[in-house]
């Protein structure tokens, strides 16, 4: 890697995932994870600032005094990026203040580390590695850079910032052979902290790596289960009605009126399958869910004296509700096609709370009371409550009423749009 494209992605790592990424994508399960890591290497860092502190005899003044407060403080910032992705809270950042008040934290972590443990401070190499392996693996997953625990190291150790840790420890030894051991000492530790870092980046991305694999084998399973299932409804619902249909032709079994009748339930039964799909695709607009059965009495030779306004019809829904509108549609429609019904009129209002259907016929009219329990009228009842359910007559026509409450993300605006 390029010294200028080396600094590039050092500088995008110092500012962390949250500034690349989009903050309407949630966050996957490795991630989640990666930031639980994250916040227990955290935790245990600010522990050990405080048993580091009381251990020690006599009791630390100066700067090792203030240590576990600072470094506690400086945790506890460095925190509210990875709680924030567990909470599924993303809010905007911006690079550079990013990187000046991370730097200055995890400047401030460390000084206190050392300050308040400088003999055995070492022992808090493990948690800080992890702190620092989590974040790089976060940015490199966010701005599509491969993690390569080796080339990570290599590009270490070919680094500026290696080469000047270099040119310390030199500079210590040609100073003073005293001040050698301890500067050897730290040049390790520099390096086992490098080591440690891209370790654990590497075992993160190993682990989304599996994770991932395991979810497009899934995804493939569950694409090739729909396949399947398609292939079969073909077979079972399409392929042989229309086997029916030409057996009958060819036999001389059937007038041309069976024939155009057979076909109408053909185009009914595909246009229910299409409404199917599209429930389960999570939304549906209105307009696509009362249309099958508009086309079903119209095929039945009913006249359709109204339609739904287009603002009206247009309303998004989630799934719940456009299955139990479809089916009070289907209910109201064959029932009045059934008793005889030569005009039929849909209509649909809606306000914040709840949907209202309302099918118009003249076909004489019934009472709720008189349904027996059973029916799919009296079930469907059962399922809206009784008293969102209503009969009307008035000047022979018969208006059956529905009111279906939307659920509570269809009320706010997420999906009952227009």
């Amino acid at each position: 890697m390029k010294d200028g494209a080396g600094a590039a992605v050092g500088l995008a790592l110092v500012a962390g995932e949250i500034v690349w990424a989009d903050i309407d994508e949630p966050a996957s399960g490795v991630e989640r994870l990666t930031a639980v890591v994250e916040l227990a290497a955290l935790a245990c860092l600010a522990s050990m600032l405080w048993l580091m502190s009381s251990a020690r005899f006599p009791a630390p003044v100066g700067a090792a005094a203030v240590a576990p407060i600072a470094g506690t403080l400086a945790a506890a910032a460095l925190a509210t990026r990875p709680a924030r992705l567990l909470a599924g809270i993303r809010r905007e950042a911006r690079v550079w203040p990013s990187i000046v008040w991370r730097s200055v934290a995890a400047f401030v972590l460390i000084a206190a580390l050392v300050a308040n443990a400088p003999r055995w401070g070492g022992v808090a190499l493990w948690p800080v590695s992890i702190v620092l392996g989590c974040e790089a693996a976060l940015c490199a997953w966010r701005i599509g850079l491969d993690v390569r625990p080796v080339r990570w190291y290599r590009s270490f150790f070919v680094s500026a910032l290696h080469f000047g840790a270099l040119g310390a420890v030199l500079a210590s030894i040609v100073r003073s052979s005293d001040e050698a051991g301890d500067a050897l000492e730290y040049y390790g530790l520099f390096h086992l902290l490098a080591v440690l870092v891209c370790l654990t980046a590497g075992l993160l991305d190993m682990v989304r790596s599996v994770q991932h694999e395991a979810d497009v084998r899934d995804a493939n399973r569950i694409i090739a289960e729909e396949h399947r299932r398609r292939a079969h409804w073909l077979h079972d619902d399409v392929s042989s009605q229309l086997r029916i249909v030409s057996l009958k032709v060819q036999h001389n079994a059937a007038t041309a009126q069976d024939v155009v009748a057979l076909i109408d339930d053909l185009d009914h039964t595909l246009r229910l399958r299409q409404l199917d799909e599209l429930l389960a695709s999570g939304t549906a607009r209105l307009a696509e869910i009362i249309q099958p059965y508009v086309r079903n009495a119209q095929g039945s030779g009913v006249t359709i004296s109204a339609v739904p306004t287009f603002e009206d019809a247009s309303l998004v829904v989630g799934s719940a509700t456009g299955r139990t509108f479809a089916r009070a549609a289907s209910i109201f429609t064959s029932n009045a096609i059934q008793a005889g019904a030569t005009d039929i009129g849909f209509h649909i209002s809606h306000d914040d709370g709840e949907i209202e259907l309302g099918v118009v016929d003249n076909a004489g009219g019934f009472d709720l009371g008189d349904v027996p329990a059973g029916r799919a009228l009296w079930e469907l009842a059962q399922t809206v409550g009784p008293r969102r359910l209503a009969v009307d007559r008035c000047d022979g026509l018969t208006v059956v009423k529905i009111r279906i409450p939307l659920e509570e993300s269809e009320t706010d605006g997420v999906v009952a749009d227009r």
